[in-house]
């Protein structure tokens, strides 16, 4: 009993503790963004040289999501961000269909997407920065 208590137990408590820890062991080792937010990917885009002018709060239901915000660039085009906690069964679904697709409808018209973790972008394709854009979320995580 005294070995067990002093070696067996922490060993496996050890074991749980790397493994659980290890996300990447989960994930098939993509990175993940759950834990960020708007502002957050704002801040992201504006180190990697990309002039967000404006961050505005818009309804994130349209497309089902957690929060969502239109952010501008440039005094310019605007692309709409949208959030999902991929810890809730239910988003995490619906993100995947809209990555699979690769676009979301709205009033019976199809927007392409972006999906980049847990983050879904709406309106890069027309915007004038959409190669930096797409470069930035690459590492935004």
């Amino acid at each position: 009993m005294r070995i067990f208590k002093k070696i067996i137990f922490p060993a496996v408590v050890a074991v749980i503790t790397v493994l659980a820890a290890g996300c990447s062991v989960f994930s098939g080792g993509e990175k993940s963004n759950n834990h960020l937010q708007m502002l957050d990917l704002a801040d992201h885009l504006t180190k990697c040289g990309i002039p967000v002018t404006q961050v505005q709060a818009i309804n994130p239901t349209v497309y089902g999501a957690e929060s969502a915000c239109a952010i501008q660039i440039a005094n310019d085009k605007e692309i709409g961000v949208y959030k999902y906690d991929i810890n809730i069964h239910r988003m995490a679904e619906d993100l995947e269909k809209f990555k699979r697709r690769g676009y979301a409808m709205t009033l019976g018209l199809k927007f392409p997407v972006l999906v980049y973790g847990s983050f879904m972008l709406v309106g890069v394709e027309v915007n004038d920065y959409r190669d930096q854009i797409t470069e930035a979320m690459k590492t935004f995580y």
